[in-house]
């Protein structure tokens, strides 16, 4: 092999070779004379990453579309998840030519990615640009109540939307185990804007956070006036329960070794006001 080398670099003068492979246990260096290509898919998205094209769909399956490229001709996959938002079913025809978002290269570099999502309008998009985050929503009503939350109506020119409000929500001080039981006694009440989630097109919920703005409410009470609450968390290291005043939407502590369900209604007291700021209230 070494004499064919050296007549081969007689007859050839130079050759230009690329590194094919090293071989370190038989001290081998293996070249090439074949001509690298270049992926035609790496380099388009290469080029054209995030940018806006044509595409003819050729295919639709339950997993999503296969189509091509008006020009070049490159295949191109778009994922069920990334044809709409939130799940809905569009109508979307073999043979029918759209625009499409080039989102990614697949890992075998043999197809692009894309995705409807940029460039449809977001179900959320007019919750976005007409309320904010903290904003506090009045008269939120109840569509339903489960373990893990409550799904709340919101209301903006004419449409309804689901919101949430996780129990890890709800309160400050106390520990929710099931949202199950406060369908009614948290049902038509002012709730805090957390967090309008365009990816995931949730709309979050959080009543801890409109009790704990209202903490200087507490300063208000009348000591010698009774309040029904509702409980709505236990503190399970004393026994005690997490309380809600409604209509001044304010927390507080009951110490109590009595037991209540959450959601439960009780009469309470105002007592003191802790040094970290907690109010303590007191069975009436």
């Amino acid at each position: 092999c070494g004499q064919f080398a050296k007549k081969a670099v007689a007859s050839f003068g130079i050759i230009y070779s690329h590194v094919k492979r090293i071989d370190k246990e038989d001290g081998l260096v293996i070249l090439s004379l074949k001509q690298e290509k270049a992926n035609p898919y790496q380099q388009y998205f290469t080029q054209n990453k995030d940018k806006v094209v044509d595409f003819i769909i050729d295919e639709i399956t339950p997993y999503g579309i296969n189509g091509t490229l008006v020009s070049p001709k490159l295949k191109i996959y778009i994922p069920k998840y990334e044809m709409s938002w939130n799940g809905e079913s569009i109508d979307y025809r073999v043979g029918a030519k759209k625009q499409v978002f080039i989102k990614d290269i697949d890992k075998n570099k043999f197809k692009l990615i894309g995705t409807f999502k940029t460039i449809i309008p977001h179900p959320l998009a007019l919750i976005k640009d007409n309320f904010g985050e903290g904003q506090i929503l009045k008269h939120m009503k109840v569509i339903q109540a489960y373990n893990w939350g409550i799904v709340y109506e919101m209301k903006h020119s004419g449409k309804s939307y689901e919101s949430i409000l996780f129990r890890s929500d709800v309160s400050n001080n106390g520990w929710v185990d099931a949202c199950i039981n406060f369908g009614e006694c948290l049902n038509d009440i002012p709730l805090q804007l957390k967090k309008i989630d365009f990816e995931k097109n949730k709309i979050l919920l959080s009543l801890k956070g409109l009790t704990k703005n209202n903490i200087n409410r507490q300063e208000n009470l009348d000591y010698g006036k009774t309040y029904q609450g509702i409980v709505i968390g236990s503190v399970k290291r004393n026994a005690s329960m997490s309380i809600l005043i409604p209509h001044i939407w304010i927390e507080g502590i009951l110490e109590t070794e009595k037991s209540y369900q959450l959601g439960q209604k009780i009469n309470v007291r105002p007592g003191l006001i802790n040094p970290s700021g907690t109010l303590i209230l007191i069975e009436d």
